[in-house]
């Protein structure tokens, strides 16, 4: 998979803290110091930038 391409599909990630965030999702990239990876969650006119250890879930959601 190109890391740089969103996947095809909408999804919900659900965080540990209890928040969520819903739109489309790709790597954002490796932080270099601490090797921490992280997404992106692109949807509502916002970019969430989410660490890999934070995310709880992710689910693909149908758009209406």
């Amino acid at each position: 998979m190109n890391s740089n391409k969103y996947i095809d599909q909408h999804v919900l990630v659900t965080l540990f803290d209890g928040s969520k965030h819903q739109g489309f999702f790709k790597l954002s990239g490796v932080e270099f110091t601490t090797h921490r990876v992280y997404y992106e969650v692109h949807g509502g006119g916002e970019v969430h930038h989410i660490p890999l250890e934070d995310i709880k879930s992710i689910e693909i959601v149908a758009l209406t």
